[in-house]
């Protein structure tokens, strides 16, 4: 787990070059980008948002709800496979943890 402290800019540097991997996966995951806001909308957005939408005609609740699902499961898998890919990297190649602070100086030098 010290792993994760040694390094913000190459855990950065990964969370960058997943991105496109993350955006073709909730591509896939949604009908639409429209439908794909409208998730988003539900799980940042306040309650009182959500219940506003729903009662004027905006959809159904358990749909916003079972889209909202589909987002935080994979914002947590994708969460995931950053962090292992980190810890993977760091233990594999340590050198990496220099090179990601040359190339984006974040934190405190190695």
């Amino acid at each position: 787990m010290e792993h994760f402290l040694q390094s913000p800019a190459l855990l950065a540097i990964i969370a960058l070059v997943n991105l496109p991997l993350l955006a073709l996966v909730l591509r896939m995951a949604f009908d639409s980008w429209g439908d794909l806001g409208e998730a988003l909308f539900f799980w940042i957005g306040p309650i009182w948002l959500q219940v506003a939408d729903v009662l004027f005609g905006g959809g159904d609740w358990s749909d916003h709800q079972w889209e909202s699902l589909k987002v935080v499961v994979l914002v947590l898998v994708f969460a995931g496979a950053v962090g292992s890919e980190y810890a993977f990297v760091v233990s594999h190649y340590p050198g990496s943890i220099a090179w990601a602070h040359h190339v984006l100086p974040l934190g405190a030098p190695p």
